[in-house]
């Protein structure tokens, strides 16, 4: 989402929604992401057999081009909300992995190269013969619409912009106190003298762990994801039926594929 989008008034832009001043969004340390209400709708990476067997027809594909196709495999936890809208803020989590986001947060390439590279053509056709091939097993599972809406929703509506402005500011002010310097609401200038790596430095823990610590310090993340979690619960609520229905269907349509995953795994 650009920023324009993510953090509208919400006085200028139709009803103000209903707010539940109870909420609170959880921030799972140590699996570094955060849970709002409206992350048990939310499907994505959660297919459990369409992906699979999308990624099993390619590999018989390729093989019949005496091909090797390196299959994506989902890892654990793929399509969760890390949670750095509004910057890092897992300290913890800065102080092992830096600015790194952990390996077991790949999200889903469907664009995934071949090990050894086959050609263009050889790849061009087996994708789409892949996907024919889903289209004659089933009607392809995809996200909730009613998510998506109330999620942008919600979101609009907690685009307090004077909050996250005050907030952006202290938290500049904090990282500059400690020594970086601040090039814009989430970044520093710091980070770009850091070398490209996959195991991060001591002066990449170092920065992270400050960024992180004076977001925690501020507030900033757990208020504005509160401030989210507040719009979103009502919404949950009210639309619960549709949220419940929209999730079945999209259990029901990647069940479908689990008969082809069992037959050619």
């Amino acid at each position: 989402f650009p920023y324009t989008t993510l953090f509208r008034s919400s006085c200028s832009f139709g009803p103000t929604l209903e707010k539940d001043e109870s909420a609170r969004a959880i921030f799972d340390v140590e699996n570094d992401r955060v849970i709002l209400p409206l992350d048990a709708y939310d499907t994505t990476g959660k297919d459990e057999y369409y992906t699979k067997a999308l990624e099993l027809a390619r590999k018989k594909c390729f093989a019949e081009h005496g091909q090797h196709y390196k299959m994506f495999v989902r890892t654990e936890g793929a399509g969760r909300n890390f949670g750095r809208t509004y910057g890092i803020w897992n300290v913890e989590y800065a102080q092992k992995y830096g600015l790194h986001e952990r390996e077991d947060s790949n999200t889903l390439d469907l664009s995934s190269p071949a090990a050894s590279d086959p050609g263009k053509d050889v790849r061009t056709e087996c994708y789409q013969r892949a996907v024919d091939e889903m289209k004659q097993i089933g009607e392809i599972p995809f996200g909730s619409a009613t998510y998506r809406r109330l999620e942008t929703d919600a979101r609009n509506a907690a685009g307090d912009q004077q909050l996250k402005k005050s907030l952006d500011d202290e938290w500049k002010r904090c990282v500059k106190d400690k020594g970086l310097t601040p090039d814009s609401e989430v970044t520093v200038k710091e980070e770009k003298n850091i070398p490209q790596s996959t195991t991060p430095s001591e002066e990449e823990i170092r920065i992270a762990t400050i960024q992180a610590q004076c977001n925690q310090d501020v507030g900033r993340s757990q208020k504005l994801y509160d401030l989210e979690a507040q719009y979103q619960k009502p919404l949950v609520a009210k639309n619960q039926a549709a949220l419940e229905n929209e999730l079945k269907e999209f259990k029901r349509r990647d069940e479908q594929f689990k008969q082809y995953v069992l037959d050619n795994q």
